[in-house]
């Protein structure tokens, strides 16, 4: 198993789930340093805007439980701690966006500056229950899971990180909650066509069908794939998502997704 899309600045996530769905570890170190910090992609493979990011830490939360890294996890707690959750350094300013909820409170539209990484609240308390987890710590565990945790059902990359936030949950808690299925109904709207929804809400032979339709076969061909690297993560009306006969093989990132997508499967149908 090796490094995906090291050219991009999501290498870190989607070399993760790459490695779940494959069920194969592969040499995660070479994206932390030795502070303690985790790159977005492996050491040596370029910049990016920030040297991590929650979406990124998502994707590791994912391996650490898969493959029971403890030791993993264990240093995250630790680090996190001792730097007051700042997980990295921006080393680009990060973007300025609206905040619905507050616009909708007070009649007006302010603008935050969203920080890639903090962990939130919200991702302190994942990072808990899977140590929980892990340690067979199970009392502690079910606590965590009961924290209310809001998950972004919006079109697109951030209802991807929902899914895997649901995707952890269940594989702890073994089912899941009214507001988990809830959120998966809100994301099925603009998701039907995404296998990773059907499997999580346990509906097998959806994900199976809809495995068949992207991936005929089980591995897409070069010439009929699409140039959106990691299918999962967009909205049926999305851009690059269909047959792009003008693909180059060399650089079409391979069946990552679809090997996710069917591994879910597998764990909740």
């Amino acid at each position: 198993m090796a490094w995906v899309l090291t050219t991009e600045c999501d290498s870190l996530l989607f070399s993760c789930l790459d490695a779940v769905g494959r069920d194969e570890q592969f040499d995660i170190a070479r994206a932390r340093l030795r502070s303690g910090m985790w790159l977005r992609r492996p050491a040596g493979c370029g910049s990016c805007s920030s040297t991590t990011s929650r979406d990124m830490q998502m994707g590791l939360l994912v391996y650490c439980l898969h493959f029971k890294r403890l030791d993993i996890l264990d240093a995250l707690w630790s680090y996190g701690w001792k730097h007051n959750w700042r997980m990295g350094i921006e080393t680009k300013p990060a973007e300025e966006v609206e905040v619905p909820v507050l616009s909708k409170l007070l009649g007006w539209y302010p603008r935050i500056r969203t920080n890639r990484v903090y962990y939130t609240p919200g991702l302190i308390v994942l990072l808990g229950a899977i140590r929980a987890h892990l340690r067979g710590q199970q009392a502690l565990k079910g606590l965590l899971l009961r924290v209310p945790q809001p998950m972004s059902t919006a079109p697109g990359y951030t209802s991807h990180l929902s899914l895997l936030h649901i995707y952890l949950n269940r594989r702890m808690r073994g089912s899941l909650s009214q507001a988990e299925q809830s959120s998966l109904m809100r994301i099925q709207r603009h998701m039907e066509g995404n296998p990773l929804v059907a499997a999580l809400q346990g509906n097998g032979p959806k994900a199976l069908a809809l495995l068949e339709k992207h991936w005929p076969g089980g591995v897409p061909a070069p010439k009929t794939a699409w140039s959106e690297p990691w299918r999962l993560q967009r909205s049926d009306g999305d851009s690059g998502l269909e047959p792009d006969p003008a693909a180059d093989p060399l650089v079409y990132h391979g069946d990552g997704d679809y090997q996710f997508a069917r591994h879910a499967t597998g764990l909740f149908c």
